[in-house]
């Protein structure tokens, strides 16, 4: 199939302004054929298991629409570098490189989509793959990137990530798509992120908004007392325990029970 990117470019300009779902699940069909060829079936064989793998999924449920890979970069500042903090098949390195557009850097949990992607990369492209990686952002070094990318249910990753961009100690943007309904309200609570943006996301979601934060450098530490759920994030790897007195039936008397921050997990109880 013959597809340039002056034509890509022209569609997706369209298609951003009205795009019915159908035309948004339509086009992610034409580009992976594009892109990828057969390649993504191997998406079946994966039995890999563990935190940020999401194996079994259908790709429409596992991947982000080309449609708001482009509304996002769309709305990123020229010259600046993206990371997408699990990548999948790196479907945003692959559009931006082919309408060179910014620098859009794929990290991904899974060897086997980080292969079949730098493998489709050459084909494609005649270089190296450099911007697709293999990492598990759980232990990995964060690239030091003006923007970020992601789309992780709250969790051990989520907050590992935001403490790792945190430490960057620099202005970022961070671009979210919710995935399971409870992570923009999570994240609407720590005052070191502010909502600048958001528009809509072209097929549905839990939340139908891909919302741009910005990480505010030089945030104020706070107290348990003024936001919990950010002292939380911020304290969940240190050694701080919590002491809570409880009065033991069978003693007759109260105890205190030290219990270590990073067992402990902040919900809100309506």
């Amino acid at each position: 199939m013959s597809l340039s990117p002056k034509t890509l470019r022209r569609n997706l300009e369209s298609l951003a302004r009205c795009a019915s779902v159908e035309e948004s699940l339509k086009l992610n069909k034409t580009l992976d054929d594009f892109f990828y060829g057969t390649s993504l079936s191997h998406e079946s064989c994966i039995k890999e298991q563990g935190v940020g793998v999401y194996a079994g999924l259908p790709l429409d449920a596992l991947l982000t629409p080309y449609l708001d890979y482009y509304r996002i970069l769309q709305s990123l500042p020229h010259g600046s570098t993206l990371t997408d903090l699990g990548s999948g098949y790196s479907r945003g390195t692959f559009l931006s490189k082919y309408l060179e557009l910014n620098t859009w850097i794929g990290i991904e949990f899974v060897r086997q989509r980080v292969e079949v992607a730098k493998k489709q990369y050459l084909a494609l492209f005649g270089t190296e793959a450099d911007e697709i990686i293999h990492k598990n952002l759980l232990h990995a070094t964060i690239p030091n990137s003006e923007a970020y990318f992601l789309y992780f249910p709250r969790g051990v990753v989520l907050d590992t990530i935001l403490r790792k961009i945190s430490l960057l100690n620099q202005d970022k943007l961070l671009y979210i798509i919710e995935s399971h309904g409870d992570v923009i309200p999570y994240i609407n609570k720590l005052s070191c992120l502010k909502l600048r943006e958001k528009f809509q996301t072209s097929t549905p979601r839990h939340n139908n908004y891909i919302h741009k934060f910005q990480f505010l450098k030089n945030s104020k530490a706070v107290s348990f007392e003024e936001n919990p759920f950010e002292w939380m994030l911020f304290n969940k790897e240190s050694s701080l325990c919590f002491k809570i007195q409880l009065f033991h039936k069978v003693l007759n008397d109260y105890v205190l029970w030290h219990v270590p921050v990073d067992m402990c997990s902040m919900e809100e109880v309506d």
